[in-house]
């Protein structure tokens, strides 16, 4: 580009602030990729059968904990009535 004298490029084609706005746009609407939907629906698709799978272990899971707290449970008022028991 050639140089003026204030050192600052050379422009083609002195912009007004609206010609400058709509190039801006288009140029963003040309370099902006196309959108394959069926692509992001796919991985959309992918992705909730995962999170499904691990909503469904971890349900498992607090089930399981859920269930060893009473029988903990079960078992300490087991052996708190056996002391009360004991002690009378």
């Amino acid at each position: 580009m050639k140089l003026l004298k204030r050192g600052r490029p050379a422009k083609e084609k002195e912009l007004t602030p609206e010609e400058a706005h709509e190039a801006n746009i288009q140029r963003l609407i040309s370099e902006r990729a196309p959108v394959h939907w069926e692509e992001v629906a796919q991985k959309q698709e992918v992705e909730l059968g995962v999170l499904r799978m691990e909503n469904e272990e971890l349900a498992r899971i607090c089930m399981n904990r859920y269930e060893e707290i009473e029988r903990w449970k079960f078992v300490i008022k087991y052996l708190e009535k056996r002391i009360e028991d004991l002690a009378v």
